[in-house]
């Protein structure tokens, strides 16, 4: 076999594994969509999860990275994601999406979820002081839901608070648990901003 054949091959082969893996991942996805909510009960317990505890900010200054403080318990351990949604105040489109959990934190979650907003920063100052309406809530692997938790924060151009009070200092750990993707309209340009990870 020359050196060529050899290559081809070995690359043959990593697609093929690829191609097995993401097929295996769909197959798994597929079923558990089709099982019925007795079956995934039996599958990962009948219990919800629960928000134990949470901190936000009451003011978010532009530009900045916003870090929304979060206690998660789940009895049977099957944690799936925390599901967001943002509404600014006014004619301003809603973001909404989820953050995923790994699976040995299916039981116990303690963190932050955060918006790396550093775009924001060069938005018109018209949206200063508006209201960012925010509500996430937690999910399991069988479909059970938290009961939501609901806050609203400031938006604005001026220095704001952001660190962890210390009044709550020892109740979360200073973790990421992953990035909320938010976008924000501009009425002054016509368009928006996304905050993305770095």
């Amino acid at each position: 076999m020359t050196m060529r054949q050899k290559i081809t091959s070995f690359f043959s082969f990593r697609a093929l594994t690829a191609l097995s893996l993401a097929a295996g991942i769909l197959l798994i996805g597929g079923c558990a969509a089709f099982l019925s909510k007795a079956q995934l009960e039996e599958r990962y317990g009948p219990n919800h999860p629960v928000i134990t505890a949470f901190y936000a900010p009451k003011t978010f200054r532009a530009g900045s990275l916003l870090k929304v403080y979060i206690n998660v318990h789940d009895p049977d351990g099957d944690l799936k994601d925390l599901d967001y949604t943002m509404q600014p105040y006014g004619p301003y489109p809603t973001s909404y999406g989820a953050v995923f959990v790994k699976q040995r934190e299916g039981k116990d979650l303690s963190g932050y979820i955060y918006w790396n907003a550093a775009e924001t920063a060069f938005l018109s100052p018209q949206l200063s002081g508006i209201d960012l309406n925010f509500l996430i809530y937690a999910e399991d692997w069988a479909g059970h839901t938290s009961e939501p938790i609901r806050f609203t924060m400031q938006f604005v151009f001026r220095e704001a608070k952001q660190e962890l009070p210390e009044a709550f200092a020892g109740l979360f750990e200073e973790k990421a648990i992953g990035p909320m993707f938010i976008r924000l309209y501009d009425p002054a340009e016509g368009n928006g901003t996304s905050s993305r990870e770095d």
